[in-house]
Order: C-alpha cells, then sequence, then structure tokens
C-alpha cells in the first residue's frame, strides 16, 4: 500500500523539482540584469534589449533544451574550383572556357560538365599569418599568489620614460564595462 500524497497533490520527490526550477529562474533573471546592464553601458538601446528580453521570456525552458533539427545540406550543381591566388597564375577560366569542348568529349565526364564552373582564389597565407598562431601551443601556467612583479623584467635604465608610467598593481580596469581584471 504506497502513501497517499499530502495535501495540496505534491509528493515529495516533486518538491525539489519546483524548487529548482525557481533556482533556475532567479538565476536566470540575475544573469539577464547583468546582460542587459552590460549592453546598456556599450551604448546598446534599453528599448532594444528589453524587447529582446521579452522575447527570451515567452519561450519555454523546455522548448529551448530541445536539440533543433538538423538542416539537410543542400546539393547544388555549381562545381567549385578553388585555387590559390598568385597574380603569375595564368588565366584559369578563359583555359577552361578554351577547352571545354574537348571535357565536353568525354562520356566519363558528362556529370562534370553539366554543370557550371565557378572559379574562386583563396588568399595564400602572409607573414603575418604564419608568426601569429590563433590557439595557444602550450598549457598557461597557473597564476602565482605573488603579486610583486618579476625583477628579471623590470627595466634598469636610468632616465626610462615609461617605468614610471607602469601600473605595477596586477589590475586592469575595463574602460567600457568598468570591471576589474587580476593579471
Amino acid at each position: 500500500m504506497s502513501p497517499s500524497p499530502p495535501k495540496g497533490g505534491r509528493t515529495l520527490q516533486s518538491a525539489p523539482q519546483t524548487k529548482k526550477d525557481l533556482q533556475i529562474r532567479n538565476c536566470f533573471e540575475t544573469n539577464a540584469k547583468t546582460m542587459i546592464s552590460n549592453y546598456s553601458k556599450r551604448g546598446y538601446p534599453n528599448q532594444i534589449l528589453i524587447e529582446a528580453l521579452d522575447k527570451v521570456r515567452a519561450v519555454s525552458r523546455a522548448d529551448l533544451l530541445t536539440p533543433p533539427e538538423p538542416i539537410p545540406l543542400q546539393t547544388s550543381d555549381d562545381l567549385f574550383c578553388i585555387i590559390p591566388y598568385n597574380p603569375n597564375n595564368p588565366p584559369i577560366k578563359d583555359i577552361l572556357e578554351r577547352h571545354w569542348p574537348i571535357l565536353e568529349a568525354d562520356p566519363k565526364l558528362t556529370d562534370l560538365t553539366n554543370r557550371r564552373v565557378i572559379i574562386g582564389h583563396r588568399r595564400p597565407k602572409n607573414l603575418r599569418d604564419l608568426l601569429v598562431k590563433s590557439r595557444l601551443q602550450y598549457s598557461p601556467k597557473p597564476k602565482t599568489t605573488n603579486d610583486q612583479m618579476n625583477p628579471n623584467k623590470i627595466c634598469n635604465t636610468k632616465d626610462c620614460r615609461y617605468c614610471p608610467k607602469l601600473d605595477l598593481s596586477g589590475k586592469i580596469t575595463s574602460t567600457t564595462t568598468g570591471r576589474q581584471y587580476m593579471v
């Protein structure tokens, strides 16, 4: 014989669910206020921000958590020919148009010749691309609790114009949001 539910129709298992939903809602509202504050500090109009927040509030959490349906891949009849750009390259498009009847004569290439050919150029890597890496090659060192600057990195020049202007506190303050970050 199972125990009857308490007055109000809730079981003990459903009570934490309601409390969790309330915590999630409070967390959402807190983060939404912070986000609106940050965007308004950056100069976004408050009316647009409030309208966007109202749109988000109108969507249920269950709808947001359901995965979207995959978008089917579109097959196009275009054939893309992408080559690295070089000013010394011959005019590929003119060469293809001139020799296209030869390609059409081959029965194995009928799928290829029935398509429209689009010639594109890829930008070659420049010196900046070769020197600057967009991801870290090493794992970052953990932050130390020592707030002093490394003595090997301090300038020892007598008449340095820059050292007196340096902020050695280890904090950076954003001019946009006013937040402080530890370096």
